[in-house]
């Protein structure tokens, strides 16, 4: 009775893992994004804007397709969508040369986009539950994927042109619809659809959580005092001399190391919970930042890569077993769409355009001082604020 339901388990954990490969697609244009912009000739100000834009769609409609795709017939078909809608989006990027068309395209990629990391993470969700493998599992494809297409991505830059790698990442983003094909529609599906809750109710229950509180406030702390370092790490790797090719290599250090740690982070929650994981991560961004802080330089910025790469695998893992942990299973989806969409658009919405102005009044070293702080800050208010869950 058992075989056949364990292998379509399998065969949708296999299509999930493929999917999560070509998400890494984003290495193509993600280290090069600010690059393309800037020599367009946009100041950080409208670099900023224009992050903020999209945020503000993300913000809002973000939760809203979460919750109503817990509700879904098929919320199979609503991330086919956004997968092959993104990667036109990304095509039409592509030829835009003034403010305002960049803008205008990235507000568009928002709008279509918005359910999409929600759905995503539901997937991984069901199917670690299905089939009683760690998300570190999962999500390491994303960093192997990451790794060969950033590298491809800066021999693009560097030979042909950027615009080139806009046709990469829209690729792998239609590879990814393909694969969401081949993976069961019931993966999608909430649980308990008839019971889930709305987004006010949701909201509610986690403002009574103590534990989802403190880590709402750590993540909007150490996101915007971080803000600046995510948007102008590249460019300022530029302005130090840094060739195209090798601010690609910087791109995938942090990927490398995520290769062996994330599958690191899955044994280690086995043995721990979350928080003490994210507690760890934080203390180790704040290193990293530090050190460029202290000795800035190409040398000490492709350092700060490899370790954040640690850092980054501890966080990553940890915080989707914290949310899992701490909300009912009805939930789960809009709380990682209000967690890990609306929240941190919510923080690009402020920090971007204030980062940006701050980068081009008093340039990057502020920038690196201001998310050390975040870091600390953030370790504190989780550190106190986050009780303990007991492992299940």
């Amino acid at each position: 009775m058992h075989p056949q339901p364990i292998s379509e388990a399998r065969s949708d954990l296999r299509w999930t893992r493929w999917y999560y490969f070509f998400l890494g697609g984003q290495g193509f244009i993600a280290p090069y994004l600010n690059l393309f912009y800037t020599r367009l000739l946009l100041t950080g100000a409208e670099i900023g804007i224009i992050k903020a834009a999209g945020s503000v769609i993300l913000l809002f409609l973000s939760p809203f397709w979460a919750n109503q795709s817990e509700r879904a017939a098929n919320p199979k078909r609503l991330l086919q969508m956004a997968l092959f809608f993104t990667a036109m989006g990304y095509l039409l990027l592509s030829q835009q040369t003034a403010f305002w068309g960049i803008l205008v395209v990235s507000v568009l990629m928002s709008l279509v986009g918005a359910g999409m990391l929600p759905l995503t993470e539901g997937l991984a969700v069901s199917i670690t539950n299905a089939t009683k493998t760690g998300f570190g599992s999962i999500r390491i494809l994303t960093s192997i994927g990451w790794v060969g297409f950033v590298l491809l991505g800066g021999w693009l830059a560097q030979n042909v042109s950027i615009t080139v790698d806009f046709i990469g990442i829209a690729v792998c983003f239609l590879c990814a619809t393909a694969a969401v094909s081949k993976i069961r529609a019931d993966r999608f599906r909430g649980a308990h659809r008839a019971a889930s809750a709305s987004v006010l109710m949701v909201l509610n229950g986690l403002r009574q959580n103590p534990s989802m509180v403190a880590l709402a406030l750590m993540m909007v702390i150490t996101g915007l005092l971080n803000n600046g370092v995510l948007q102008f790490e590249n460019v300022y790797l530029d302005h130090l001399g840094a060739p195209e090719g090798l601010i690609g290599v910087a791109g995938i250090l942090s990927a490398v190391i995520e290769v062996p740690c994330m599958l690191w982070a899955d044994r280690l929650l086995r043995r721990s919970n979350p928080r003490r994981l994210l507690l760890m991560a934080l203390l180790m961004n704040a290193s990293v930042r530090l050190l460029v802080l202290i000795s800035p330089s190409i040398e000490s910025i492709m350092l700060e890569r490899a370790a954040g790469g640690v850092a980054f695998s501890f966080y990553t893992v940890a915080l989707i077993q914290f949310m899992t942990r701490n909300t009912p299973n009805s939930q789960t989806r809009t709380v990682l769409a209000l967690y890990n969409v609306a929240l941190p658009n919510l923080i690009n919405m402020v920090g971007a355009p204030l980062t940006g102005s701050i980068y081009d009044t008093v340039g990057m070293p502020p920038l690196f001082a201001m998310a050390v702080v975040g870091y600390l800050v953030g370790w504190v208010v989780l550190l106190v604020g986050a009780k303990p869950k007991a492992q299940v």
